[in-house]
């Protein structure tokens, strides 16, 4: 909870911190050197940050103090405000905190520590800054001056309060941290060896392959190729001159900074090729356990040369934090100073490679989780989505955290301040602005190429000096640096400490420290490294009850943890030695491929993106198209056997882009239909029974295979059902069609009616029904994709195959729940139309997967199965609604997330809206849009929508199922013919392979946004198949013809 959120209760603190303050302040006249200015400074400084502490841990106190007091009479002021003020002036006087301590026994004790602790650490401060004041010049080029600002708190306080603090001085900004700073001078050191010339003549291009002449690099020996070996000693390179200050503004010549040319501003303007300069860390002074940095300016990129010149940077670090084992590089460690990336914080290097606990998924699973969290996932600098509750779907990565893709969240809030009967509440919040961008609107998807270069050309260069023995000598100097050590996310320690502040801890802490016990214990089981050793455990906690964040720190040569109140964690080890010997092992396919799939978890929705360059070939060749079809079939099916990772256990994944609840992220496959290993089995039974019927070539294995993915998926459920069953807090699953149980539920039903896992398939499915019940009281977002909307159908069709209505009934239950959270909108015809609002589109959205359309399908469908009207009524009122998102002169319908344009794709755009439109009037539902609706949406989708990317989601294949579904019908579009379509198609997967989305060069075997989607559509090419289609779920077979014809009554 933030202050300014809480502020009104800045009064009801100053008993708590003034006293110490004054013994504060009395300490500081007592150091020679420091003024009486500076000691206001840094009196209120300590002031601002204990008010910000306190305010977080105690409002819900007050609040609940606030609301006894009127409860009980105790404010008698004649009207609201007044006695808020009276209740403010209570609790200014100490006597009111002290008679709490009945009812808070733990309360004002870890009060009293913060406050100390946060006064030593300032007091330390002052000393050091005393001592150090003329030396600070090394790092501004001027006299620091005196002290005119600081702020602390910048972080997390560790280790008895000692936090990062930023100082003011009339001569500029510096940094102080309260640890050593050896190993920043140690990575400096490093990068000079790697990326200042002549060293990187040995492997570093002067500039990206293909890039235009004058694109920025860094400069290698002239006329050397980028691989080349074999470069000259002086061969010409980054000029090195003293004379321009780290920050670039104005200082004095002679003042030490970075490296540019003589004359050459920091940001390179005129500079010749390579002045832009290398990645780095802020400049230091090391005092032995702390040590002072110079302040790392945010600023935005002047250029599109400098924005593909930072990029590359980014690719830089990850090629030297993979060698050197970083973590923990999110968006707060790295500054945007113009072009060059700068990691702020590098304490986190050399980080122990601890085997994780089995997952229970299979040793597939296991396995695969293993290859990704060695890659340079790792490091924290590629795009990820957080998964702890309060950072669920937060982008906080060093390259991610878009402006615009960052999920709506909530945060606590003070609801009704200046009365008596405020309290908390929860209000919509989205993450302060981070400095790691290098423009106000990055555009990734444009500069990509230049991070995986970066990182292929300097890995390359390092793997030359291993190679010539070069690289140890580099790596020694690390061997004494202290490091530090995350054993767990800060945001699970900040959970555990907001218990222990919440009331009801207070009042009773025993139980909540058990909890914590317990929870940090559970942890070690499923994060590897987390301290498993109760003794480890318990001092954890007393940091967190005192207000800190847990420490752990080692050095490189000596690898045991010395982590709170002494304790010691892991045997001892030479980390840097181990770091070398698995950047050694790495797998630089994968290591590449993970950086390439990455891309898309900077996006909240991977999105139907159009590139300049169609895929649609530029001749149609109609000639033989069986055959090829045959043959791009079976060359797909054969990588996706290829690609997979096999577990003795008879398991087997892949690592690809996954969309989860929370975002996209590079994983192992989930158990969701959308991308994961049920949309994987559909496909491999489909081709297997396309193979009996003699409409496709056998491709070895895939029987295995497929029993395999099964099994997988099986393991999988069982686990979800024991982790919700459990008793820990575990979040149920979504109940989506695409992603949820509805999909699930749904996957077997499909391998049942193809023919395999037939022994399990309905009892599997039948299982997954119990936890429906728990979902949906946590259903937030209500829509087809992932919310209640998602498992009617499913639900209805698990009811026609087993012949249980409970299943009905729980498909009833769900549009029922999607009736009371609807939201009806006038509309300007008169008519009334349906929203469904959620935290981020509180005005609702139109569109199949997450809107209106998807949800008014579900209950339309839910309307023709049980005749019950007011589902008819509402699903018309949601048809309704993607109407008014009608452009006359588009002729689409407008996409609210980005209400300027219109978009043709099956999840947000005309595939989806038209696909819905065809099913509901083919099962003569009346209004669901009806051909007008169909041959708009066809129009456009053949207008536009070929020719991006080949996937189900928002590409050619899913656009296919519509054109398909209006071919030879008067609702075609003009010209439109099934047969060119499909030579079309064949021709441009022939061409240039299967094209997902963003991560266009990443295998994706995933049913919507991968190459499963298209192979399962390449199957379908062949009428005769008769296989359901998977973006409308349905039935396998065409329902009968006396039902295909438009309009009727509901029936």
């Amino acid at each position: 909870m933030s202050t300014d959120d809480t502020a009104d209760f800045t009064a009801s603190l100053g008993c708590l911190i003034e006293p110490a303050l004054a013994g504060l302040a009395a300490q500081l006249r007592m150091i020679g050197g420091v003024t009486p200015g500076e000691r206001d400074v840094l009196l209120d400084a300590v002031r601002e940050s204990l008010r910000n502490t306190l305010h977080r841990k105690l409002a819900r106190v007050l609040v609940l103090e606030l609301n006894a007091a009127r409860i009980t009479g105790r404010l008698t002021a004649p009207t609201s405000a007044e006695r808020w003020d009276e209740f403010i002036e209570l609790t200014t006087d100490r006597s009111f905190w002290d008679s709490l301590v009945e009812h808070y026994p733990p309360m004002l004790d870890r009060v009293a520590v913060i406050v100390a602790n946060r006064c030593a650490a300032a007091l330390a401060l002052a000393e050091r800054l005393a001592t150090d004041r003329d030396t600070l010049a090394e790092l501004l080029g001027r006299p620091f001056g005196e002290l005119a600002a600081a702020t602390f708190g910048n972080g997390d306080s560790h280790r008895g309060g000692q936090a990062v603090a930023i100082l003011r001085g009339h001569g500029g900004k510096i940094v102080y941290k309260p640890r050593s700073v050896r190993v920043d001078t140690a990575l400096d050191a490093l990068l000079g060896d790697l990326l200042d010339a002549p060293a990187l003549a040995r492997g570093v291009s002067e500039r990206s392959e293909g890039a235009p002449q004058g694109a920025p690099g860094i400069v290698v020996a002239r006329g050397v190729s980028e691989r080349s070996e074999g470069a000259p000693q002086g061969a010409p390179g980054i000029v090195v001159a003293r004379g321009v200050s780290e920050r670039g503004e104005g200082a004095p010549q002679g003042a030490p900074g970075i490296v540019v040319a003589r004359g050459v501003s920091e940001r390179g303007e005129g500079a010749p090729q390579g002045a832009l300069g290398r990645i780095r860390v802020p400049r230091v002074l090391d005092r032995g356990d702390y040590g002072w940095a110079a302040f790392a300016q945010h600023a935005y990129c002047g250029s599109e040369a400098e924005l593909r010149h930072f990029y590359r940077g980014i690719g830089h670090w990850l090629a030297v934090m993979r060698l050197l084992g970083g973590c923990d590089l999110h968006a707060e460690n790295v500054i945007a100073a113009g072009p060059i990336p700068m990691v702020i914080d590098c304490e986190t290097l050399f980080t122990p490679d601890t085997p994780a606990s089995p997952t229970g998924l299979g040793l597939a699973v296991d396995r695969a989780g293993e290859l990704v969290d060695g890659t340079v996932l790792r490091t924290g600098l590629l795009p990820g989505r957080g998964l702890a509750l309060g950072w669920r779907g937060v982008g906080a990565s060093a390259v991610g955290g878009l402006p615009g893709q960052q999920p709506a969240g909530e945060r606590p809030v003070l609801v009704d301040a200046g009365t008596d009967t405020a309290h908390i509440g929860m209000a919509p919040g989205e993450p302060e602005p981070s400095q790691n961008h290098p423009s106000p609107d990055p555009a990734l998807g444009e500069h990509w190429d230049q991070v995986l270069a970066g990182f292929v050309e300097l890995t390359d260069a390092m793997i030359a000096l291993d190679k010539a023995d070069r690289l140890v000598p580099m790596l020694a100097r690390f061997a004494d640096c202290p490091i530090r050590v995350v054993v767990r996310s800060t945001e699970a320690y900040a959970e555990i400490e907001r218990m222990f502040w919440h009331p009801v801890s207070l009042h009773e802490p025993g139980p909540a420290i058990e909890r914590a016990e317990r929870i940090l214990a559970d942890m070690a089981q499923s994060v590897a490294g987390a301290p498993s050793d109760p003794a480890v455990i318990r001092a954890e906690i007393d940091d967190l009850l005192d207000g800190d964040v847990p420490f752990f720190a080692t050095t490189p040569a000596h690898g045991r943890l010395t982590g709170p109140r002494g304790t010691h964690w892991f045997d001892e080890q030479d980390l840097a030695a181990d770091a070398l010997m698995r950047w050694r092992g790495a797998d630089l396919v994968l290591e590449r491929q993970v950086i390439q799939s990455a891309l898309v978890s900077a996006y909240l929705n991977e999105g139907w993106l159009p590139t300049e360059e169609t895929l649609l070939p530029p001749t149609v060749d109609l000639t033989g198209l069986d055959g090829r079809r045959r043959r791009v079939l079976a060359t797909m099916m054969r990588r996706l056997a290829g690609e997979a990772i096999h577990g003795a256990d008879g398991t087997v994944t892949w690592i690809a882009p996954v969309l989860n609840p929370t975002g996209w992220a590079v994983q192992p496959l989930s158990p969701d239909f959308y991308g994961g290993a049920p949309g994987v089995a559909i496909v491999v039974a489909a081709y297997q029974r396309e193979v009996a019927a003699g409409r496709a070539d056998p491709v070895a294995d895939l029987d295995t295979l497929l029993d395999d993915v099964v099994r997988t998926m099986c393991l999988a459920e069982q686990k979800a059902a024991e982790d919700f069953t459990g008793y820990l807090d575990v979040r149920p699953p979504p109940l989506g069609a695409q992603i949820g149980l509805g999909g699930q539920i749904w996957s077997w039903l499909a391998l049942d009616q193809l023919g395999a896992a037939r022994d399990i398939a309905l009892d599997r499915a039948v299982a997954l029904t119990a936890q429906i019940p728990g979902a949906v009281e946590v259903d937030d977002e209500f829509s087809l994709m992932v919310g209640a909307a998602g498992s009617i159908v499913p639900l209805l069709a698990l009811a026609d195959r087993t012949g249980d209505e409970r299943f009905q009934d729980l498909a009833i239950m769900l549009g029922e729940r999607l009736v009371e959270v609807s939201r009806e909108v006038a509309l300007p015809t008169g008519a009334v139309g349906a929203i469904w609002p959620t935290l981020r589109w509180p005005a609702g959205l139109g569109g199949l997967a997450h809107g209106s359309t998807g949800i008014g399908w579900a209950l339309a469908r839910l309307a023709l199965r049980t005749g019950q009207g007011r589902f008819a009524d509402v699903a018309r009122h949601a048809f309704a609604f993607e109407d008014l998102l009608w452009d006359p002169v588009e002729l689409a319908w407008r996409d609210l997330r980005e209400p300027e344009r219109c978009s043709a794709a099956w999840c947000h755009g005309t595939v989806g809206i038209g696909l819905i439109a065809h099913d509901l009037q083919r099962r003569r539902f009346d209004g669901g849009g009806g051909s007008a609706t169909i041959a708009f949406a066809a129009a456009k989708t053949a207008e536009v929508a070929l020719g991006w990317n080949h996937t189900l989601c928002h590409g050619d294949f899913g656009a296919w199922e519509l054109l398909d579904a209006v071919a030879d019908t008067p609702l075609a579009p003009p010209g439109l013919d099934r047969t060119t379509l499909d030579a079309q198609l064949i021709g441009s997967i022939e061409q240039y392979g299967p094209v997902s989305g963003l991560a266009r060069d990443a295998f994706t075997p995933g049913l919507l946004p991968g190459v499963g989607g298209v192979a399962y559509q390449l199957l379908r090419f062949d009428r005769g198949a008769g296989l359901p289609s998977v973006l409308v779920l349905g039935d396998a077979a065409p329902l009968p013809a006396g039902a295909a014809t438009p309009g009727g009554d509901l029936r």
